[in-house]
């Protein structure tokens, strides 16, 4: 995992609750530690399900945190996606409910 552009940071610890099987509908939290290398000014992180369709990769937006500011060191944040990967969250962004068959993952990003 990276930050975006990844010269400004880098994540340096991850972790996701729940572990190991669980419902697709179940609350998601991913914790990230990350050094930040300069000050950054309203970044906002993104958790996104990254859906790999047969000829794209399809965003859907699963938590964004508010803007916040990061001065220049190591910083905590936690993404919170309460309906997880719910088929009512795929059927917001036109997915049909089998791309959760699809092949996909997490990817959080910081955006500034």
């Amino acid at each position: 995992m990276a930050l975006q552009p990844a010269h400004r940071g880098q994540v340096t610890r991850a972790g996701i609750e729940p572990t190991g099987a669980c419902e697709i509908g179940s609350p998601l939290s991913l914790e990230l530690v990350f050094t930040a290398y300069e000050e950054l000014e309203n970044a906002t992180w993104r958790l996104r399900f990254m859906v790999d369709l047969v000829s794209t990769k399809q965003p859907v937006l699963l938590a964004e945190a508010p803007p916040a500011r990061y001065s220049r060191g190591e910083h905590r944040t936690t993404l919170l996606a309460p309906e997880g990967l719910a088929p009512e969250v795929m059927k917001t962004t036109g997915l049909p409910e089998v791309a959760l068959e699809n092949f996909g993952f997490l990817e959080p990003s910081l955006v500034d």
